[in-house]
Protein backbone atom coordinates (compact mmCIF):
# COMPACT_ATOMS: atom_id res chain seq x y z
CA UNK A 1 0.00 0.00 0.00
CA UNK A 2 1.51 3.44 -1.01
CA UNK A 3 2.19 5.33 2.07
CA UNK A 4 -0.17 8.53 1.93
CA UNK A 5 2.69 11.72 1.55
CA UNK A 6 2.95 14.68 3.94
CA UNK A 7 4.40 18.23 3.61
CA UNK A 8 5.12 20.35 6.79
CA UNK A 9 5.26 24.29 6.38
CA UNK A 10 7.06 25.68 9.53
CA UNK A 11 9.23 27.84 10.46
CA UNK A 12 10.28 26.92 14.04
CA UNK A 13 13.12 23.92 13.57
CA UNK A 14 11.97 22.65 17.30
CA UNK A 15 8.74 22.35 16.09
CA UNK A 16 9.72 20.58 12.89
CA UNK A 17 12.22 18.32 14.71
CA UNK A 18 8.75 17.35 16.93
CA UNK A 19 6.74 16.37 13.35
CA UNK A 20 10.00 14.51 12.21
CA UNK A 21 9.75 12.23 15.03
CA UNK A 22 6.49 11.69 15.25
CA UNK A 23 6.36 10.40 11.65
CA UNK A 24 9.33 8.28 11.59
CA UNK A 25 7.09 6.01 14.11
CA UNK A 26 3.85 5.87 10.98
CA UNK A 27 4.26 3.22 8.68
CA UNK A 28 1.24 4.89 6.48
CA UNK A 29 2.45 7.96 6.12
CA UNK A 30 5.23 9.23 4.65
CA UNK A 31 7.17 12.54 5.55
CA UNK A 32 8.51 13.89 2.13
CA UNK A 33 9.13 17.53 3.09
CA UNK A 34 9.47 20.51 5.48
CA UNK A 35 9.71 24.12 4.39
CA UNK A 36 10.26 27.10 6.67
CA UNK A 37 7.99 29.64 4.67
CA UNK A 38 5.39 29.64 1.61
CA UNK A 39 8.13 30.80 -0.82
CA UNK A 40 10.88 27.62 -0.53
CA UNK A 41 7.61 25.76 -0.45
CA UNK A 42 6.27 27.01 -3.97
CA UNK A 43 10.03 26.44 -5.45
CA UNK A 44 9.73 22.91 -4.57
CA UNK A 45 7.77 19.99 -6.96
CA UNK A 46 7.53 18.04 -3.37
CA UNK A 47 4.42 20.39 -2.86
CA UNK A 48 2.31 19.49 -5.79
CA UNK A 49 3.08 15.78 -5.02
CA UNK A 50 1.46 16.08 -1.35
CA UNK A 51 -1.32 14.25 -0.52
CA UNK A 52 -1.69 16.46 2.84
CA UNK A 53 -0.27 19.72 4.07
CA UNK A 54 0.88 20.37 7.69
CA UNK A 55 0.65 24.03 7.65
CA UNK A 56 1.42 27.27 10.13
CA UNK A 57 0.06 30.46 9.92
CA UNK A 58 2.48 32.86 11.53
CA UNK A 59 5.46 32.13 8.81
CA UNK A 60 8.27 34.78 7.55
CA UNK A 61 6.40 35.96 4.27
CA UNK A 62 3.38 34.53 2.96
CA UNK A 63 1.15 33.91 5.94
CA UNK A 64 -0.29 30.46 6.12
CA UNK A 65 -4.08 31.52 5.73
CA UNK A 66 -3.14 33.98 2.85
CA UNK A 67 -1.21 31.29 0.85
CA UNK A 68 -4.32 28.41 1.04
CA UNK A 69 -6.17 29.43 -2.33
CA UNK A 70 -2.00 29.56 -4.18
CA UNK A 71 -1.88 26.17 -2.89
CA UNK A 72 -5.35 24.92 -3.57
CA UNK A 73 -5.02 26.27 -7.24
CA UNK A 74 -1.64 23.96 -7.30
CA UNK A 75 -2.82 21.22 -6.27
CA UNK A 76 -6.82 21.19 -6.00
CA UNK A 77 -6.66 17.43 -4.24
CA UNK A 78 -4.60 18.77 -1.50
CA UNK A 79 -5.83 18.54 2.28
CA UNK A 80 -4.83 21.36 4.61
CA UNK A 81 -4.66 21.12 8.29
CA UNK A 82 -3.40 23.98 10.16
CA UNK A 83 -0.87 23.54 13.28
CA UNK A 84 -0.64 26.99 15.29
CA UNK A 85 -0.74 28.82 18.38
CA UNK A 86 -3.38 30.94 17.44
CA UNK A 87 -6.42 30.39 18.94
CA UNK A 88 -8.67 33.39 18.21
CA UNK A 89 -11.83 32.94 16.07
CA UNK A 90 -10.35 35.68 12.92
CA UNK A 91 -7.61 33.03 12.26
CA UNK A 92 -9.75 29.58 12.57
CA UNK A 93 -12.32 31.12 10.27
CA UNK A 94 -10.30 32.91 7.99
CA UNK A 95 -8.38 29.48 7.56
CA UNK A 96 -11.75 27.39 7.16
CA UNK A 97 -13.01 30.44 4.74
CA UNK A 98 -9.42 29.75 2.46
CA UNK A 99 -10.38 26.04 2.61
CA UNK A 100 -8.59 24.59 5.31
CA UNK A 101 -9.93 21.06 6.44
CA UNK A 102 -8.25 21.03 10.21
CA UNK A 103 -7.24 22.94 12.72
CA UNK A 104 -5.38 21.94 15.65
CA UNK A 105 -3.32 23.60 18.14
CA UNK A 106 0.46 23.12 18.68
CA UNK A 107 0.50 22.46 22.05
CA UNK A 108 -2.55 19.21 21.86
CA UNK A 109 -1.73 18.58 18.36
CA UNK A 110 0.09 15.06 18.54
CA UNK A 111 -2.59 13.86 20.45
CA UNK A 112 -5.28 14.57 17.76
CA UNK A 113 -2.87 14.38 14.82
CA UNK A 114 -3.61 11.13 13.88
CA UNK A 115 -7.29 11.15 14.12
CA UNK A 116 -6.93 14.29 12.22
CA UNK A 117 -5.28 12.81 9.37
CA UNK A 118 -7.54 9.72 8.87
CA UNK A 119 -10.42 12.02 8.99
CA UNK A 120 -9.06 14.32 6.29
CA UNK A 121 -7.62 11.34 4.35
CA UNK A 122 -11.16 10.19 3.99
CA UNK A 123 -12.80 13.17 3.10
CA UNK A 124 -13.97 14.45 6.67
CA UNK A 125 -12.65 17.44 8.75
CA UNK A 126 -11.21 17.82 12.28
CA UNK A 127 -10.30 20.32 14.86
CA UNK A 128 -8.71 20.72 18.46
CA UNK A 129 -11.54 20.47 20.99
CA UNK A 130 -10.94 24.10 21.74
CA UNK A 131 -11.56 25.31 18.94
CA UNK A 132 -14.45 22.90 17.44
CA UNK A 133 -16.29 24.27 20.89
CA UNK A 134 -15.58 27.61 19.06
CA UNK A 135 -17.32 26.47 15.58
CA UNK A 136 -19.91 25.12 17.61
CA UNK A 137 -21.16 28.17 19.47
CA UNK A 138 -20.84 29.95 16.41
CA UNK A 139 -23.10 28.23 14.59
CA UNK A 140 -25.59 28.05 17.93
CA UNK A 141 -24.91 32.09 17.96
CA UNK A 142 -26.37 31.76 14.37
CA UNK A 143 -29.02 29.69 14.93
CA UNK A 144 -30.16 31.77 18.11
CA UNK A 145 -30.04 35.29 16.48
CA UNK A 146 -31.79 33.79 13.43
CA UNK A 147 -34.95 32.49 15.70
CA UNK A 148 -35.01 35.82 17.83
CA UNK A 149 -35.43 38.15 15.10
CA UNK A 150 -39.12 38.33 14.03
CA UNK A 151 -39.97 38.10 10.32
CA UNK A 152 -40.76 41.56 9.94
CA UNK A 153 -37.79 42.43 11.99
CA UNK A 154 -35.60 40.44 8.86
CA UNK A 155 -37.47 42.02 6.34
CA UNK A 156 -36.45 45.85 7.92
CA UNK A 157 -32.87 44.10 7.84
CA UNK A 158 -32.81 43.53 4.61
CA UNK A 159 -34.47 46.82 3.46
CA UNK A 160 -31.84 48.77 5.25
CA UNK A 161 -29.17 46.61 3.15
CA UNK A 162 -30.40 48.02 0.80
CA UNK A 163 -30.03 51.22 1.58
CA UNK A 164 -33.61 52.12 2.40
CA UNK A 165 -34.27 54.81 4.76
CA UNK A 166 -36.91 54.43 7.91
CA UNK A 167 -39.52 56.75 5.95
CA UNK A 168 -38.67 54.53 2.88
CA UNK A 169 -39.02 51.53 4.68
CA UNK A 170 -42.21 52.28 6.34
CA UNK A 171 -44.18 53.15 3.38
CA UNK A 172 -43.12 49.97 1.40
CA UNK A 173 -44.35 48.07 4.19
CA UNK A 174 -47.23 50.10 4.70
CA UNK A 175 -45.99 50.61 8.48
CA UNK A 176 -45.88 54.02 10.76
CA UNK A 177 -42.39 55.47 10.92
CA UNK A 178 -42.18 54.83 14.75
CA UNK A 179 -43.12 51.51 14.02
CA UNK A 180 -40.12 50.49 11.86
CA UNK A 181 -38.26 52.71 14.60
CA UNK A 182 -39.50 50.46 17.28
CA UNK A 183 -38.32 47.38 15.02
CA UNK A 184 -35.15 48.55 14.48
CA UNK A 185 -34.30 49.57 18.20
CA UNK A 186 -35.10 45.80 18.71
CA UNK A 187 -32.86 44.30 15.74
CA UNK A 188 -29.72 46.82 17.52
CA UNK A 189 -30.86 44.84 21.16
CA UNK A 190 -30.69 41.62 19.73
CA UNK A 191 -27.84 41.93 17.65
CA UNK A 192 -25.99 44.07 20.11
CA UNK A 193 -24.98 46.87 17.50
CA UNK A 194 -25.72 50.58 17.69
CA UNK A 195 -26.07 50.99 14.38
CA UNK A 196 -27.83 50.51 10.84
CA UNK A 197 -24.25 49.92 9.01
CA UNK A 198 -23.28 47.43 12.33
CA UNK A 199 -26.46 45.59 11.91
CA UNK A 200 -26.61 44.98 8.15
CA UNK A 201 -22.88 43.85 8.63
CA UNK A 202 -23.59 41.35 11.66
CA UNK A 203 -26.51 40.02 9.72
CA UNK A 204 -24.84 39.76 6.40
CA UNK A 205 -21.56 37.80 8.54
CA UNK A 206 -24.23 35.67 10.34
CA UNK A 207 -26.21 35.03 7.24
CA UNK A 208 -29.45 36.23 8.77
CA UNK A 209 -30.49 38.09 5.92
Amino acid sequence: MEKIKIVLIEDREEFTGQVKTYFSAKEDYQLNACFPSIEEAFRSPKLNGADILLLDIGLPGISGISAIPELLMRNPELKIIMLTVFEDDRNLFAALKNGAVGYLLKGDCFIHLEQALFQVRNGGTLFSPFMAQKILRHFNRRFLLKTKLTKQEKNVLRMLGEGLTKKEIAEKLVLSYHTIDAHIKNMYRKLQVNSNVQAVKKANDEHLI
